[in-house]
């Protein structure tokens, strides 16, 4: 139960930083050719890149939480 737990909320962080280089991506696209655009926005389109590639990796990581089958564990009874 803590794995699919613990797999889900790894899913929505990630989910999060997968919609912070969205949003980062439509923001440059919107500036692109206008004066507003920031001198060091390479700089934070590289950020933005790193933090959506680890959202992309905690994602499959946190959907591989929830898809994986729960062990339940037997115990060895003794009878005698």
């Amino acid at each position: 139960m803590l794995r699919v737990v613990s797999g889900w909320l790894l899913s929505s962080a990630s989910a999060l930083f997968i919609l912070y280089l969205v949003l980062h991506l439509l923001a440059v696209a919107r500036l692109w050719s206008t004066r507003e655009l920031p001198d060091q926005w390479p700089a934070n389109l590289a950020i933005a890149v790193a933090i959506g590639a680890i959202g992309a990796a905690g994602l499959k990581y946190g959907i591989s939480l929830t898809r994986k089958p729960v062990r339940i564990r037997t115990g060895q009874h003794q009878s005698r």
